[in-house]
């Protein structure tokens, strides 16, 4: 999620761009680190107060959402893993250990795809023609 956080301190006023794939709610997120922020002010620092929250784009988020494709574990050579398919961009990849992340499918090796907000914007100008 992309929002803007603009706040003062009781002299200035200024704004702050935040892109947060683990926030839901920027409203909460906000208030809750303003009010953490001015628990702990060091001598010289003033309190903050939240002017304005203003979502820019909810549905942009950099990572992808991994769904797992199979029942059972799968085996190439030998080599045990997990098929799985992003769930907002439809790319594919593997996961090849318990505890490690899933490794995009070699289609999918280009830069582009790291992100999913990237990896959407690239399909879709792909399936209009236009040069990528």
């Amino acid at each position: 999620m992309r929002f803007t956080l603009q706040v003062t301190d009781g002299g200035k006023e200024w704004s702050e761009e935040y892109d947060l794939s683990d926030v839901n709610d920027a409203q909460k997120w906000a208030k809750k680190t303003v009010k953490e922020f001015n628990e702990t002010l060091q001598p010289g620092e003033r309190a903050r107060k939240i002017l304005v929250v203003q979502v820019i784009d909810a549905d942009t988020t950099p990572d992808h959402k991994w769904e797992k494709t199979n029942l059972y574990t799968l085996r190439t050579a030998g080599i045990p893993y997990d098929a799985y398919k992003c769930l907002r961009c439809g790319i594919t990849g593997k996961r090849f250990t318990l505890d490690g992340g899933v490794a995009r499918d070699r289609q999918f090796a280009a830069k582009v795809y790291a992100r999913c907000d990237t990896t959407q914007q690239h399909l879709e100008r792909k399936r209009r023609g236009e040069q990528a």
